[in-house]
């Protein structure tokens, strides 16, 4: 699991309340909305 994380330059953490029935990909979408994140 480790091996996976050797890329990950940068973490951000967003705290609040969030709707899990949207899944990984669709938070990770809202939060890099909200944020002005570049995703992949």
């Amino acid at each position: 699991m480790l091996e996976d994380a050797a890329g990950i330059s940068r973490v951000v953490l967003a705290c609040g309340t969030v709707d899990l029935r949207k899944g990984i990909d669709g938070l990770a979408t809202i939060i890099g909305d909200r944020y002005e994140l570049c995703t992949r």
